[in-house]
């Protein structure tokens, strides 16, 4: 069977990467000087790798409704599962909290019944966390490894949690937040990596080891959880 590729995206890194996203699309980043034939040629050899994780997420998918942000959904925050409920809190019109009866996402009735302002306003919380999580780490690290990055961003990819540009501007998608605080330090880690090299060699997981040794169970938690961290989309 042949496999599909959805998109091919070059720029100057050394190897292929393979990328299935959330809608079981294979996305190959791949060097400028590389043929579409070897590009193929890859991609058929790591067939029942790709096959077996679009297969994963479709059946994610499937057994997954979507939310609707109703009362009793659950929503993630520092890795931990919240139950949405609605009450009046014109103060805090988003609070997770952790009460008796269990961790709860406490949302001002007042949107109640209105996901696309409900949806709005959660973004702009995860925003606010994703970034004040992230600078508690970055500068550490960023201190401690005589790292220069020239401009941090909370960004609205969907697709990816990081990113390194060359010119060493470094963004984090705002969902980040969502995720357990060992997997925003490893993915901080990850993209300061990226300041000293432009690619996945083994030079740059060498130093991603130095910095957070344990990198690994992040990693993995990432391929296996990835579909947590996410909102019900904005767009219908």
């Amino acid at each position: 069977m042949e496999i599909k590729i959805h998109r091919i995206i070059r720029s100057a890194r050394k190897t292929v990467g393979l990328l299935i996203t959330e809608d079981a699309h294979l996305i190959v980043r791949a060097p400028y000087g590389i043929s579409n034939q070897k590009i193929m040629d890859i991609v058929q050899r790591k067939s029942k790798w790709i096959e077996k994780k679009q297969g994963e997420i479709r059946k994610r998918k499937t057994s997954s409704p979507a939310k609707e942000l109703a009362e009793g959904e659950i929503l993630y925050y520092l890795g931990k599962p919240y139950r949405i409920a609605y009450k009046d809190n014109p103060q805090d019109p988003v609070a997770f909290k952790r009460e008796i009866s269990g961790n709860v996402a406490l949302i001002d009735s007042q949107y109640k019944g209105k996901k696309e302002q409900t949806l709005k306003l959660l973004v702009k919380f995860y925003r606010r966390k994703t970034r004040k999580e992230i600078e508690k780490y970055i500068i550490r690290f960023a201190h401690l490894y005589n790292l220069h990055y020239k401009r941090l961003k909370i960004s609205r990819a969907n697709k990816r949690l990081g990113s390194c540009s060359s010119i060493g501007n470094i963004n984090f998608s705002w969902r980040l937040s969502m995720a357990p605080p060992e997997v925003i330090e490893y993915i901080v880690i990850h993209e300061l990596a990226h300041l000293k090299e432009q690619n996945h060699s083994k030079r740059f997981w060498k130093l991603v080891e130095e910095m957070m040794p344990t990198y690994k169970t992040y990693r993995e938690w990432i391929k296996k959880n990835y579909h947590l961290l996410k909102l019900p989309t904005l767009h219908k």
